[in-house]
């Protein structure tokens, strides 16, 4: 057995004793780790977790526990054991203000979000950063042999980088792999059982309907004697079920990742999952993990309860099937069981009524003997109809909330062209693009659409007919084979938008998308970007964009809709103050905006009383800090600012500040 030290607060003192760690999670604990291993509760601010390992972030697996400070910032932070400086990192964003120590056995544990570091830190930091006035800073910190012992106090926590406040605490192993700190016994009481949200069912073959439908079906339960119930589901052809689940600990109002998930089918086991630990070049399968149309629509993240392709995580005990789901015709009973790190248990169950899809299957005009020329697809719709159809990597159907559309297919059958329409009325109409190299769609409204099969292992570029618009994907851009559309259209202010389809499908990496600007008015050559739109926000958000001679490239991460743009307005910049933090240094501020490509602190400078400082950048309060050590304000203070955006738009300005 070995030991775990947790930090107690009675009555404002802050005592720290040794506990004992269970049976189950000594035996389940990292193999580096000793039996003698000890592990201190990093922080006096709270015992509270507001987040836990294995949680679904907007891109990545959560890789730490969160613990809460009561949106306060400045609590101590401690050194969780023995311990030398590794590395040190300075940014507005990720981890803001964070700290790596490694231990003797070769493992790590980073605290992240701080408010500052202790003053060794502090001065070693500033003195570097303030040699060319970068406010970024990311090193190798072993050189200056600093130790740390067990409980010195290492940093103060705050809420760079992703806020509101508290501490992002992580444990690596180590290969640097992120593991779950309550293996090591960082922990907090709980009793409460993991409460079922809601269950998605998505079809996975042509063939497959759910409730009549070919769309992912979701549904939330009744719970009977406490048991959540999905009540039954008539469903056709291969589905996937999907659950969102959460936990809670005991006197806790925040909402945590489970620890293990298991689906039975009738009694056998399809599939289990238990999330211990995984690699940080896999993070970005958390998007196979979850459904990843659902996360992007309504960001709630369904686990899902079978293996999709490309998936490699280490979670996973699955059937043959992979935890599939495809029943002979009847009423068949599923389980859900779900665990949180506790061994507490929920239970969900729910029917799947099983029918054939008797209706003639629409036949497949798309072959491989007839590619090339590619197959041409022309609806009497425009695109957004096409756009509400149902994706997958390897068939699109009509979606059954469209309006009904005639579709013609033309293919070359070696005698001429051969023409064949339908009404995606049918409920089984589907096209298949396993076995296309390219398929044209082409709407009544103009709209050309060229689909390209992709796969991974090789590099892919696609384009569209004029050359205009295209796309390149490395060899690691894909997680599976998958059929990717682009087209583009000018908008009402006669720039172009790309569009670059189905956003409903992730990307393992980012890709190169580019668009030949000749005939933009030279003035307007330079300040061109690439943007995405949010419709709810009405806002616009800049991907990172290069030229070269006429040719815009950018890299975003996910597939979608484009939009270039000049960005011709320089900053706003208002609000000046000076304040004094609770542990009494001092600062100048101002409140800075920028409403398309964003403010470049890099290109920015801060200057008080003549003396340049630091201009430290906090986008999500949209302030930007002048940062000096031993800074003192007069009682009049002359604040002096140019201000940039990415496209050098710049700004000046000096506010008189009194203290």
């Amino acid at each position: 057995m070995y030991q775990i030290k947790k930090i107690l607060f009675i009555a404002g003192i802050t005592a720290i004793i040794t506990i004992a760690a269970t049976a189950a999670i000594a035996q389940q604990r990292p193999a580096f780790l000793s039996k003698d291993a000890e592990y201190l509760w990093p922080t006096n601010a709270s015992s509270y977790l507001s987040a836990t390992f294995g949680e679904t972030r907007s891109s990545h697996f959560h890789a730490a526990v969160d613990i809460g400070t009561w949106g306060r910032e400045g609590f101590d932070v401690y050194a969780t054991r023995d311990g030398i400086l590794h590395r040190v990192a300075v940014s507005p964003y990720g981890y803001g203000n964070v700290i790596y120590l490694k231990h003797d056995d070769g493992s790590f544990s980073l605290y992240a979000h701080l408010q500052d570091f202790e003053p060794r830190i502090r001065a070693i930091v500033d003195s570097i950063r303030l040699r060319d006035f970068n406010p970024d800073f990311d090193r190798n910190m072993e050189r200056f042999r600093i130790h740390y012992k067990q409980g010195e106090v290492i940093g103060r926590t705050g809420s760079t980088g992703i806020g509101p406040p508290h501490l992002h605490f992580e444990l690596r192993t180590p290969a640097n792999s992120p593991f779950n700190p309550k293996l090591a016994g960082i922990s907090v009481p709980d009793n409460i059982p993991p409460r079922f949200n809601g269950l998605s069912v998505e079809p996975l073959s042509p063939d497959a309907l759910i409730n009549g439908k070919r769309n992912i079906l979701t549904a939330v339960p009744t719970i009977r004697g406490g048991v959540f119930d999905f009540g039954t589901i008539q469903v056709s052809g291969e589905i996937g079920l999907a659950v969102d689940v959460s936990d809670r600990a005991d006197n806790a109002n925040n909402v945590y990742a489970v620890y293990e998930l298991e689906l039975f089918v009738e009694g056998d086991r399809y599939f289990y999952s238990r999330v211990d630990s995984f690699s940080y070049s896999s993070v970005g399968q958390m998007f196979l993990d979850r459904v990843y149309p659902l996360l992007r629509s309504t960001g709630r993240g369904f686990q899902r309860l079978y293996v999709r392709n490309g998936n490699n995580l280490p979670f996973y005990k699955t059937n043959s099937n992979k935890g599939r789901i495809r029943l002979p015709e009847g009423t068949h009973s599923f389980t859900v069981l779900a665990r949180d790190f506790s061994g507490n248990e929920s239970k969900a169950t729910g029917r799947l009524a099983v029918s054939a899809n008797t209706e003639e299957p629409v036949r497949n005009l798309i072959k491989q003997s007839f590619i090339p020329p590619p197959a041409i697809i022309a609806m009497n719709g425009d695109v957004r109809d096409f756009n509400r159809w149902f994706w997958n990597s390897n068939w699109i159907a009509p979606g059954t909330d469209t309006k009904p559309l005639e579709i013609t297919m033309l293919r070359d059958n070696g005698n001429g062209a051969e023409k064949f329409t339908f009404k995606n009325t049918l409920s089984n109409s589907w096209i298949s693009l396993e076995q296309a190299r390219s398929a044209i769609l082409a709407t009544s409204d103009g709209f050309t659409y060229e689909l390209h099969r992709l796969h991974p292992g090789v590099v892919n570029a696609i384009s569209t007919f004029d050359q205009k618009a295209w796309a390149r994907f490395s060899e690691n851009a894909l997680f599976d084979s998958m059929s990717v559309g682009i087209s583009y259209r000018i908008e009402k202010n006669g720039l172009p938008s790309v569009s670059v389809m189905p956003d409903n499908e992730p990307l393992r990496t980012s890709f190169r998308l580019s668009f030949d600007l000749k005939g933009i008015p030279d003035e307007l050559m330079d300040k061109m970007g690439f943007y995405t739109h949010n419709s709810r926000r009405n806002s616009y958000g800049y991907v990172s964009t290069q030229r070269n001679g006429t040719v815009l490239t950018a890299t975003p991460r996910q597939l979608g809709s484009f939009y270039v743009l000049p960005d011709t307005t320089a900053p706003v910049v208002s609000n000046p103050r000076i304040y004094r933090r609770a542990d009494g240094k001092w600062f100048a501020s101002v409140r800075v905006r920028d409403d398309l490509s964003g403010v470049d602190y890099r290109k920015s400078t801060f200057y008080v009383n003549g003396v340049r400082g630091i201009a430290e950048y906090d986008p999500y309060g949209s302030v930007l800090i002048y940062h000096l050590p031993d800074f003192r304000p007069r009682r009049v203070n002359t604040l002096r600012l140019e201000v940039s955006d990415v496209y050098d738009n710049r700004t000046r300005a000096e506010f008189t500040v009194n203290n």
